[in-house]
């Protein structure tokens, strides 16, 4: 049986391969085994991934660092490399200097904690949490000028009242520095002494020494005076947070509220600033006072996340807080808490695309896609990894979402792999692809672009000669005018300008392999000499060098059916292939183990000067002969663009 297939969609992207049995599902012709190096566009087709710029070397290659992405606007956008105990600061494809150094400032956070911080940002201030740390404030004044300082709200928050119901506490005074607290009961320890206040009778100390587990030293804060008279009180309430009790592992804003939850010894609490003053924790009955609100479940937070409701992620599921009419706010008062799923979730904060929240299961294999189903008035949390279960193994440890262009979600793995989902629901676009490489990527974050756009940076641990080094490196822009401005290396580096045959300042790749185009020709592959430079045999005036990467894309099995019912397990051949490209240059198709190179020169063009970048059909004779698993294979190593917007296979099924 003879058959043309038109293979125009590829938006149900990598499929696992434990689905290769499953040619009755409706994905199937809509899916690939293998995306490599290429994603998923909404259109149907796929387009290579570019390439990454080198911006520079982290300050010790021998110590992993994350990067956390810092807005004030499409024009003052920063990513910023937490390494052990610093900060430094990128912006405009460059790091910040100052001096002629990098500028860096001090933080607490060891290697070991960084990929445990949360944070929020509003205006210049962004807010960052850790367990084991007093949440932060980091403040931006200029592009050089940033500080580090310990959120300290004031009047709280507080634990409930009298832990110690039968324990009393006697202030030596009731006002003034330097008092002495003494308990009738075990109550205090060490780890109290910090800057979070305790409310005693109507007042509020700061503990700042510790004598034994009754008596402490404190000073009287704010007003000054804690206002009932001398003698014992009953009246008092621990400070929530402190080394003792731990400090709060999330934060986010909701609803003119500055919100925090978790902490070692209350997993399941949440603390809600003042409306409209994140500086003040002041618990009361009026609808703007502070709130505090213990979820009733033995499950731990992970995450909280503000949105129409509070998303709170626990590992049991995610639990929705509000008011319970979203034209109200939430006040101490009105507290509504609804459990609408029960897969729990992974301590990496969820990311909003569209309309959808995106997050990680506590198995770190699975990506949840939670959202509202009107028909069935509840949320749901779809499995959008069910059909490619593969593809974020061996475990997800970051997310990163470029909402422009293509809507999609980069998924850092363990092993240095990122898995990228592109998402568009109104098209029913959800497919998966990879980006393997020579080096491990181990961190990522994305700002916006000041010509518009989204920008995804990344960390880099690649074995440069023999050492490890960790890169700092952007992925450029999809779009590209002319094709000398293709840009398809890896940690690569352009030079513009008058022509030149000998390029420098490759010193971060000295020893390695790399890949040029200048002009919008391939030049053969070259090693950076120990100088840091290559030379190329014809002059160029705009050049781009960097690591090769190559492209694989295997399509499945071609199901189109035969007069006796399936195309599975039965023998087919391709007599031809036709590809429609778009702005594509250099690759070759087939089978796995066996390609052909499509040439896309013809003899009417200049020998001197590339082939122009190709759009339209081509139909070419299928290398492949007879098989009973015949799959179409294009792969291109060449730093070169491949978009793919559909193939037609001239094909046959023979009944025996």
């Amino acid at each position: 049986m003879k058959a043309t297939p038109l293979l125009n969609n590829l938006t149900s992207g990598e499929w696992s391969p434990l689905l290769e049995g499953r040619s009755d599902l409706l994905q199937y012709s809509h899916s690939a085994g293998l995306i490599q190096n290429k994603i998923v566009m909404p259109y149907g087709g796929t387009t290579k991934i570019p390439g990454t710029h080198f911006v520079a070397e982290v300050k010790d290659s021998t110590k992993k660092v994350r990067l956390i992405p810092f807005e004030f606007n499409i024009t003052q956008a920063y990513n910023l490399e937490f390494g052990n105990q610093y900060i430094r600061f990128y912006m405009d494809h460059g790091q910040i200097v100052n001096g002629g150094s990098a500028y860096e400032i001090a933080s607490p956070y060891l290697e070991a904690d960084l990929s445990y911080l949360q944070f929020e940002q509003e205006a210049d201030i962004m807010y960052l949490t850790h367990p084991s740390y007093p949440p932060k404030k980091l403040s931006r004044t200029a592009h050089n000028n940033w500080t580090l300082t310990d959120y300290i709200p004031w009047k709280g928050p507080l634990l409930p009242e009298n832990l110690e119901s039968d324990s009393t506490i006697t202030p030596s005074a009731d006002s003034g520095a330097g008092i002495t607290l003494t308990a009738t009961k075990d109550i205090f320890n060490a780890g109290h002494v910090g800057n979070f206040v305790w409310r005693v009778k109507d007042g509020y100390v700061k503990i700042v020494g510790f004598t034994d587990t009754k008596n402490v030293i404190a000073d009287v804060m704010y007003d000054g005076n804690l206002g009932t008279g001398p003698g014992a009180t009953a009246n008092w309430a621990e400070a929530a947070w402190s080394e003792y009790r731990g400090y709060p592992g999330s934060v986010t804003l909701y609803e003119q509220r500055l919100c925090f939850a978790y902490s070692p010894y209350k997993p399941q609490t949440i603390w809600g600033s003042v409306s409209a003053d994140y500086e003040l924790m002041l618990i009361g009955a009026e609808d703007n006072s502070a709130l505090v609100y213990t979820i009733a479940t033995s499950q731990v937070i992970r995450w909280i996340f503000g949105d129409l409701v509070l998303f709170v992620g626990t590992s049991g599921g995610v639990f929705n807080i509000s008011s319970g009419d979203v034209s109200y706010p939430l006040t101490p008062t009105n507290v509504v808490v609804r459990k609408h799923t029960n897969f729990g979730c992974s301590i990496i904060p969820p990311v909003k695309m569209g309309n959808y929240l995106y997050y990680v299961q506590r198995n770190n294999l699975t990506l949840r896609e939670y959202t509202y189903e009107y028909v069935k008035d509840s949320f749901l949390a779809a499995d959008v990894t069910l059909l490619a279960e593969h593809i974020l193994k061996p475990g997800v440890v970051e997310i990163a979402y470029q909402q422009s262009p293509y809507n999609l979600l980069y998924c850092v793995r363990s092993d240095g792999q990122v898995a990228v989902f592109t998402r568009n629901l109104i098209q029913e676009v959800l497919g998966w692809a990879r980006l393997p490489d020579s080096g491990k990527v181990e961190s990522a974050a994305v700002i916006s672009r000041p010509t518009g756009g989204d920008e995804v940076w990344f960390v880099y641990n690649r074995t440069i000669g023999e050492e490890t080094k960790r890169y700092i490196e952007y992925l450029e822009d999809f779009s590209f005018e002319t094709q000398e401005d293709a840009f398809f290396v890896r940690s690569g580096l352009s030079y513009s300008g008058v022509p030149i045959s000998t390029v420098s300042g490759l010193d971060h790749l000295i020893g390695e392999e790399v890949a040029i185009l200048g002009d919008g020709a391939v030049f053969p592959n070259a090693i950076v000499d120990g100088n840091g430079e290559v030379t190329l045999s014809v002059a160029c005036s705009k050049i781009h060098i960097g690591l090769p990467y190559e492209v694989d894309l295997e399509l499945q099995k071609l199901e189109f059916g035969s007069a006796q019912g399936t195309a599975q397990m039965k023998i087919q051949r391709i007599a031809q292939l036709g590809i429609k490209f778009y702005r594509s240059l250099g690759c070759s198709f087939g089978t796995k183990d066996r390609k052909d190179i499509l040439p896309f020169r013809s003899t009417s063009m200049e020998m001197d000067a590339p082939p122009d970048l190709f759009n339209g059909d081509r139909v070419i004779t299928f290398p492949k002969g007879y098989g009973r698993d015949i799959k179409i294979w294009v792969h291109q190593d060449q730093p070169l663009p491949l978009t793919i917007l559909s193939m037609v296979a001239f094909g046959e099924t023979y009944e025996f």
